[in-house]
């Protein structure tokens, strides 16, 4: 007769140790992810408050409609947005101190690039001393600096009414 060997249960085995495999990722630490949140002021399409006069979209629209338009269109290539920002940098000073108002520069930004790059073409226009800019929805454009105005002294006083 042979002697019957000792039986080890099977599912009980497979259990445990699938149990002793899952138990170290439930007692994980689970560290909360900062999440920032910018709050961006933002007009509708009307001016509900005629005293407080922002330009709005449609009117920054009209008014690059009638100018020729330096185009650019930033993607997620990151090297080739460098490039193209050097560009920009040396098209937007030429607009400075040529004061050609009849040109603008227009970016088309992408989906992909992130809020660091919109930052980085704003800190630019400010670097440069560029006081004519905006952005809406997923567009930037740089205009021409206005020609300052002289203004003519005379040797003439003014005479007081009394």
């Amino acid at each position: 007769m042979k002697s019957a060997k000792k039986l080890i249960y099977v599912p009980g085995l497979i259990s445990l140790i699938g149990i002793l495999i899952a138990l170290p990722s439930f007692y994980k630490k689970r560290i909360p992810v900062k999440e920032y949140c910018l709050p961006l002021f933002v007009l509708a399409d009307g001016n509900k408050y005629n005293w407080f006069r922002w330009p709005l979209k449609h009117d920054i629209e009209k008014n690059i409609h009638k100018k020729k338009k330096i185009k650019f269109e930033l993607d997620e290539n990151k090297m080739e947005n460098y490039k193209k920002l050097e560009i920009i940098r040396y098209e937007a000073l030429k607009l400075k101190y040529t004061l050609d108002t009849s040109t603008v520069i227009l970016l088309t930004l992408s989906d992909s690039i992130s809020y660091g790059e919109l930052i980085s073409i704003i800190d630019m226009c400010e670097a440069n001393g560029l006081k004519r800019y905006a952005y809406w929805d997923n567009k930037f454009v740089i205009f021409g600096e206005w020609p300052k105005t002289k203004i003519m002294q005379t040797d003439t006083t003014h005479l007081l009414k009394l």
